[in-house]
């Protein structure tokens, strides 16, 4: 029977409930429907916040409604102000190919306000599959938030697509698991989506494209370097019915065992005429068919700015001297900052250098940080290949830019 499959939470209850509470339901409407899920639309009057809310229901010729589970999460569908907003609920675990009809309050017990009864609605009798992620791909993390670990562990992006990015509490709602394995080992899962939640756990969407469908991602950390990783993601929804896709890579290789050093001063017996402060950077080779270079970045520290200084490809000697000059009242306090600014002197924010191995497929090891201290970078006096894409060097300050026209392309060196 119908009322068997209910989730009996509190008590039998009357549809004709107390209304003394200031505020009433009108009367809600199913508004779509799958094999064992509903959306549940209902307006409200004279309540500023609604969180959660009781759904009671019954088969069309039974008198008593039931509560049907635990409070639902609501979320509301109008915009702005209104004195009757609008809000859903997704109604789950029905039986399906059957007939019902529901009614909302705000309490377990049949004491506070509750809404009419719905119109009867009926469960699809089949329910349907998602469709599955599509155009997986592994991509560098962010290098802000990829630094190196004492552990050697390195991150990753995965993306993917779906046409069913956004969760709107509708019965084709796709939720997603993210799981990890490694060659010969068993399945670890990353993270998973909660049914019938407003927020995702799982995979933070971005507009990758305007013709193709929206892209998700999310970042996994604590991998093993230089192992062969296979990501598989599964879109499931409210009808317990799911779809996998999957992808392979090796992660990442670690940081870069990097050496850095601040010459401020010429050798000893030697002039200093002509002497220019450096941060000499240098990095041991890695033999990898895979590592197509090293990255060098320049950074603000405590800042969350930073840009591409310098790529050395894996062919040139592991080596690099960046200009710097000394300047005074350079902090990465917001305080001291501060402080000195408002005394109408000039301030500076202190920079930080991070240095990562590039490898084939757009990835990147975790980051080597140091902190350049009073030091200053000279990019007007450092040349280098300021893109991945660059085939000739150019003055970081000024990065060869594309042009229509020879002139446009010369007119930088006048």
């Amino acid at each position: 029977m119908f009322a068997a499959r209910c989730l009996l939470a509190g008590v039998l209850f009357w549809v004709s409930a107390i209304r003394s509470k200031g505020h009433s339901f009108g009367q809600p409407a199913v508004t779509a429907v799958s094999a064992q899920c509903a959306s549940i639309d209902f307006t409200v009057t004279g309540l500023k916040r609604l969180d959660h809310m009781y759904v009671f229901a019954k088969r069309p010729k039974e008198i008593l409604f039931l509560q049907w589970g635990t409070p639902l999460s609501v979320r509301k569908l109008s915009k702005g102000k209104t004195e009757s907003p609008t809000y859903r609920v997704l109604m789950r675990e029905l039986p399906p190919g059957k007939d019902f009809q529901v009614l909302v309050s705000d309490t377990a017990a049949g004491v506070g306000v509750d809404s009419p009864p719905s119109k009867v609605a009926i469960t699809r009798s089949e329910a349907i599959k998602p469709a599955p992620a599509v155009d997986l791909q592994v991509h560098r993390t962010d290098p802000r938030i990829n630094p190196k670990l004492h552990d050697g562990s390195v991150c990753v992006d995965l993306h993917w697509s779906h046409p069913h990015p956004e969760l709107n509490g509708h019965p084709e709602d796709a939720y997603f698991r993210v799981r990890f394995r490694y060659e010969g080992e068993l399945l670890q899962e990353f993270c998973e989506d909660t049914v019938g939640s407003k927020h995702r756990n799982c995979g933070q969407q971005i507009q990758a494209s305007i013709k193709g469908p929206p892209s998700s991602y999310v970042t996994i950390c604590k991998l093993r370097p230089s192992r062969k990783v296979t990501f598989l993601i599964e879109a499931f929804n409210c009808d317990h019915q799911s779809t996998s896709a999957s992808v392979e890579m090796l992660s990442p290789t670690s940081a870069p065992t990097v050496v850095t050093r601040l010459v401020t001063s010429p050798p000893d017996q030697t002039s200093i005429a002509g002497f220019r402060p450096v941060a000499v950077i240098d990095w041991i080779p890695q033999h990898n068919e895979l590592i197509e270079g090293h990255a060098i970045y320049l950074g603000l520290r405590q800042v969350s700015a930073m840009k591409l200084m310098c790529f050395v490809p894996n062919d040139q000697v592991g080596h690099l001297e960046v200009p710097v000059i000394h300047k005074n009242h350079t902090f990465a306090e917001d305080a001291l900052l501060l402080r000195y600014y408002l005394e109408k002197i000039s301030v500076h924010q202190e920079q930080e250098i991070f240095v990562s191995t590039r490898l084939k497929g757009h990835l990147e090891s975790p980051v080597y940080s140091f902190s350049l201290g009073d030091w200053l970078v000279v990019e007007d006096a450092l040349k280098c290949l300021t893109s991945f894409e660059s085939k000739r060097p150019a003055y970081v300050s000024r990065p060869i830019q594309l042009s229509l026209t020879q002139e446009e392309a010369l007119s930088i060196y006048d």
